[in-house]
C-alpha cells in the first residue's frame, strides 16, 4: 500500500464515521422491524387465540357446572331408595344421569402454542352446548 498523507487519512476517517453511523442506524431499524414483526405475527395472534379460548372455556365451565348440579340432585333422588310409582321413571333417570355424565364437555388443560391450533380447540369448545333438555328432563324425573 502506498502511504497516505495526513490530510488523506483525516478525510478517510471523516467518511468512515458517517458510514458507520448509517450502518448502525440501518441495523437498529432492521432490529425494530424484526421485533415488531415478531409481535405482530406471533405474539398478538397467540394472545388473541388464548383470550378467545378462555372465553369459550368459561362458558363451557358454567354449563358443565349447571348440568353437574342437576346430575348430583338426580343421583341423590336415586340414593334415597324411595320406590317410585313407576319403575320406568327410576330406570330412565338412571340412564339420563349416565348419559348426562358422558355429555360433560372436557376442557383441554395443555394447549399448543400455535394460534391456529388454539383456534381449533376453541372451535371444538364452541360447538353447541344444549344441556337444557337434559336438565329439564332430569328435573322432572327427580320428582319420583
Amino acid at each position: 500500500m502506498v502511504p497516505q498523507s495526513d490530510s488523506e487519512e483525516a478525510t478517510n476517517k471523516e467518511t468512515v464515521k458517517p458510514l458507520t453511523r448509517r450502518l448502525v442506524y440501518i441495523a437498529i431499524a432492521v432490529l425494530v422491524v424484526i421485533v415488531f414483526s415478531g409481535y405482530l405475527f406471533i405474539v398478538a395472534p397467540h394472545n388473541r387465540a388464548m383470550r378467545e379460548f378462555q372465553d369459550a372455556a368459561s362458558v363451557v365451565q358454567q354449563e358443565n357446572a349447571e348440568l353437574q348440579e342437576k346430575i348430583e340432585a338426580g343421583q341423590q333422588a336415586l340414593d334415597t331408595g324411595e320406590t317410585p310409582f313407576d319403575i320406568a321413571t327410576k330406570d330412565s333417570l338412571t340412564v339420563l344421569i349416565a348419559n348426562s355424565k358422558q355429555e360433560l364437555r372436557q376442557i383441554p388443560s395443555d394447549l399448543p402454542y400455535m394460534a391456529s391450533e388454539i383456534d381449533k380447540k376453541t372451535e371444538e369448545l364452541r360447538q353447541p352446548l344444549d344441556f337444557a333438555q337434559d336438565i329439564q328432563t332430569s328435573g322432572s324425573k327427580r320428582r319420583i
